[in-house]
């Protein structure tokens, strides 16, 4: 039975959808955390995991020839916003 649901996924190349699904789930879990609790470390986990959904989406475009520069600039964007997050954190900045 995994066999099938298996070759199924990967014959549809449904893998960056189930990986987008998974982590927009995950987003609306960090954000139901913060909405109760005010907790600084689920706006961290939104951030990287917007960032993360960024280059997925952009490495899923780079393949696609006519929307390949769309795909470059949504790589560098996650790219830019986990560094910008990295700096932030480093300096004290999120507690």
């Amino acid at each position: 039975m995994f066999k099938r649901l298996n070759r199924f996924i990967h014959d549809k190349g449904l893998i960056k959808e189930i990986v987008n699904i998974l982590m927009g789930i995950l987003m609306v879990v960090a954000l139901l955390v913060f909405s109760f609790t005010k907790n600084v470390v689920s706006i961290c986990c939104l951030i990287i995991l917007g960032a993360l959904m960024n280059i997925t989406n952009g490495i899923a475009l780079v393949k696609n020839r006519e929307k390949k520069t769309m795909g470059l600039s949504m790589i560098m964007l996650g790219i830019v916003i986990l560094l910008a997050f990295s700096v932030f954190y480093a300096g004290g900045y999120i507690r």
